[in-house]
């Protein structure tokens, strides 16, 4: 599917078109498969080259998550609960992770 074709994302793109000094014509040549392909090959080639770890959220605990949350146990507090919850379950995978490999972490 060309970017061309998707009506969608040229509405989300009216203020750079507005650009008279702006050449657009690359947009109508744009593969989006191909752009996917490129960005997430340059990503997976950086977790390489910076030998990342990727922790599998699946090991959160939901249970915990949320007992976390009522308890107000940090991340969480009375200001800002709820947007806590993507640091409190990287915190919680982290932990997981640490624990399952026998390592340390220290987040600050």
């Amino acid at each position: 599917m060309k970017l061309a074709k998707d009506k969608g994302t040229w509405a989300t793109l009216s203020i750079l078109r507005l650009a008279s000094s702006l050449d657009m014509s690359w947009m109508r040549k744009l593969d989006k498969d191909v752009a996917i392909q490129e960005i997430t090959k340059k990503f997976d080639d950086f977790l390489t080259a910076s030998k990342a770890i990727v922790c599998p959220l699946a090991s959160v605990s939901i249970e915990k998550l949320f007992s976390d949350y009522d308890a107000e146990h940090p991340p969480f507090g009375a200001d800002q609960k709820k947007d806590q919850f993507p640091d409190a379950a990287a915190m919680l995978c982290l932990a997981a992770w640490c624990k399952s490999n026998s390592k340390h972490a220290y987040v600050y």
